[in-house]
């Protein structure tokens, strides 16, 4: 039985401040949120730099919910809006509120003056209790509780598809039920979902320390979507400007060579290319009826995979085992990956397109989308976004933004840069950065309790140079530099995501047995570890997920999904050999994600934990938001913004003792942490 309503009157509007105040627990609270302006605006509802608090509605117990709108187009709102938010505001910040997605929530609420009591977010407790392959409110509601909720696109029925970025919640009329039954049920559901969540969280201790993890990193990183990183949009357009001119230099190479290659003429292979005979051209070029010239092609499109297709397939005659889910070859960069590793007429497309995604990605993307005119971009820090525990960001993607890029076309023209130089701090202000040095193998070393890599690490050693001794029958002392990099760091990172030997044997050029020799010389040098990924890969087949050692579960639902497939493969029919391979590449993802998870996991856990411990210990100094500012998480890298007035070696004091996280005392190599500082991202030099 669901009691909504909403609340507009002011006798109502007292009533529920009262109800609240009095409440004991938590309370289900949630948002709805609207822009100004005429033009629809991607995301603009989404952005607290842009959009405003449209409603609210609060659930004090299951099935119980009210919406206070505020500030809709079409309706009745409340009397006074102002004074009414500030009423509620004040009652809110005294109450423990329970919001899914809390980051949201806090950010728009805090630009009016309410510092919400986030008890707890229904998001994270998902992603705590590890089992959940989708985290959003809705689906949550539909696997645990077996309701669905309202689809937000049955409110806006006018608009296409294409244009659900662009919705607002204040074009909705208070006076339809169908508007307040949606905003009630957010704040309703997300309560029920919450005490649910308690009950299992309750049951898994491991789960519950995930959690009050992901609790407190929170408000550190509701500070960085607030604070937002400098960007400087100048120079991506100037970038842009060169990169115009580039790829039509780049364009005419190309075209060059894949005409040599399928022995025409340009305009021989634009007609083979569109199955043109000689009187289609004529057609084209005179329509019937006209002297007038017709504008037409006058070459084959790079950015056509059919035209792709039939120069590459049907006139070269090269081949590829990649197919489209059409049956069609491929022309992915994957496919034709492989096939430009003897045709080098196929590697110049590819550079060719990696430079037309760099311009339309990053250096057109950018400005278009994020250039507001502060200079700052406010990118969504997601700590759900990876199953390991690492963020995945947003708006725009920080992490996988590129850095050195150096392309050259057949004329010895260059275009080149390193798009970290355009991620700048505030005028008179620099970049701190640190990584951790080779957190991957530290964490695996504890992780295995592998004796021979740990100490190497404890002694101060190259654990790259370690592994290629051991590969090579050498000393490290006699290990060269080359023989280091590529017998050492290769197998270390083959370990990590489990690559297979004839993967191995490429990666190395060397033959596929002695591929099978290094492999086997490596765990017998490191017979610790071989024992560990045989224990990771048996547990995650039959559990169906791993841990990190701080306690975080990391489904694996590859293997069910492998399941599936197997189970379809053996009713037998057309498509069988085709479920059975896809059978094969689940569960040997599902293989490498067993031992790679924990690794990464772990790494990300760690990450989590400094930054609290960092501004912690910033907070202690004074320093935290005021004059230090952490902007940007790369996985093992933090990035801080500092003013100049503050040392950066009296700062790394601060800090280190914060990230260098002890765990020796669990059978781990000491942490360690590198430190460089600049005038932007990509200009960074060591701390002397």
């Amino acid at each position: 039985m669901q009691d909504y309503a909403k609340v507009t009157t002011r006798q109502e509007v007292v009533a529920l401040v009262r109800e609240i105040s009095e409440h004991e627990g938590p309370i289900g609270f949630d948002i709805e949120t609207g822009y100004a302006g005429d033009e629809p605006i991607d995301g603009g509802s989404t952005d607290p730099n842009r959009g405003y608090i449209v409603g609210f509605s609060v659930s004090l117990r299951e099935g119980h919910a009210r919406y206070v709108p505020l500030r809709h187009d079409v309706g009745q709102n409340v009397e006074n809006p102002d004074s009414t938010w500030r009423v509620f505001a004040s009652v809110l910040q005294n109450t423990d509120v329970v919001a899914h997605n809390a980051a949201f929530e806090i950010r728009f609420c805090q630009r009016v003056g309410c510092y919400l009591n986030i008890v707890a977010d229904t998001m994270l407790e998902a992603y705590a209790l590890g089992r959940f392959e989708e985290q959003g409110l809705k689906p949550l509601t539909k696997e645990v509780i077996g309701h669905e909720m309202t689809p937000i696109k049955t409110l806006f029925t006018r608009l296409t598809a294409n244009a659900t970025k662009t919705m607002r919640f204040n074009d909705l009329d208070t006076d339809d039920d169908a508007v307040i039954q949606y905003a009630c049920e957010d704040a309703d559901y997300c309560l029920r979902l919450h005490n649910r969540f308690q009950r299992m969280l309750a049951e898994d201790e491991q789960c519950q320390t995930i959690n009050a993890l992901e609790h407190d990193v929170l408000p550190v990183v509701v500070a960085m979507e607030d604070d937002g990183v400098g960007v400087d949009f100048d120079l991506l357009r100037r970038w842009e400007s060169e990169a115009d001119d580039f790829i039509e230099e780049m364009r005419q190479d190309v075209l060059n060579d894949l005409a040599s290659l399928a022995g025409m003429t340009r305009f021989e292979m634009l007609k083979a290319a569109q199955d043109l005979t000689d009187e289609d051209v004529a057609r084209m070029v005179y329509p019937l009826g006209t002297r007038r010239k017709a504008r037409w092609p006058k070459d084959v499109n790079l950015n056509s995979s059919p035209q792709l297709r039939k120069i590459l397939f049907d006139v070269v005659g090269l081949d590829t085992f990649v197919r489209t889910q059409s049956g069609d070859l491929s022309t992915s960069s994957h496919a034709l990956n492989k096939i430009a590793k003897s045709v080098p007429e196929v590697q110049s497309l590819l550079t060719y397109r990696e430079v037309v995604k760099l311009k339309g990605s990053y250096l057109q993307k950018w400005p278009k989308d994020f250039d507001t005119g502060t200079g700052r971009v406010h990118p969504s820090w997601k700590q759900n976004g990876v199953p390991a525990g690492r963020f995945a960001v947003g708006s725009p993607g920080l992490q996988q933004c590129p850095k050195n890029f150096h392309f050259e076309t057949r004329n010895g023209r260059t275009f080149e840069g390193n798009f970290r130089w355009a991620i700048t701090p505030a005028e008179r202000h620099y970049f701190l950065v640190y990584d951790y040095s080779q957190i991957e193998l530290r964490v695996i070393a504890g992780l295995a309790k592998e004796p021979k890599l740990k100490t190497a690490f404890e002694q101060g050693k190259d654990p790259h140079r370690l592994t290629a001794s051991l590969m090579l029958n050498k000393s490290e002392d006699e290990i060269q530099d080359h023989e280091r990099s590529k017998f050492g760091k290769t197998m270390n990172f083959a370990l990590l995501y489990l690559m297979g030997i004839n993967s191995l044997a490429e990666r190395l050029a060397v033959p596929k047995n002695r591929a099978k020799l290094l492999y086997r010389r490596f765990f017998q040098g490191y017979e610790h570890l071989g024992d560990w990924i045989e224990q990771q890969q048996s547990f995650a087949e039959r559990e169906e997920y791993v841990r990190t050692f701080f306690g975080r579960r990391v489904p694996i639902f590859e293997f069910e999904y492998a399941r599936r497939k197997e189970r379809e493969a053996n009713k037998g029919g057309p498509n069988a050999d085709e479920a059975r391979g896809k059978a094969r590449g689940l569960y040997g993802h599902g293989t490498r994600l067993s031992v790679n998870a924990p690794v990464q996991g772990t790494a990300a856990d760690i990450a989590k934990l400094a930054m609290i411990r960092a501004s912690e210990a910033l907070k202690k100094e004074g320093l935290w938001r005021n004059g230090v500012y952490l902007v940007i998480n790369a996985h093992d890298e933090l990035v801080f913004e500092v003013s100049n007035d503050i040392d950066p070696g009296r700062l790394i004091e601060v800090l280190r003792p914060a990230v260098e996280i002890d765990l020796t005392d669990q059978g781990f190599p000491p942490l360690e942490t590198d430190w460089e500082h600049g005038t932007s991202w990509g200009a960074i030099q060591e701390v002397k």
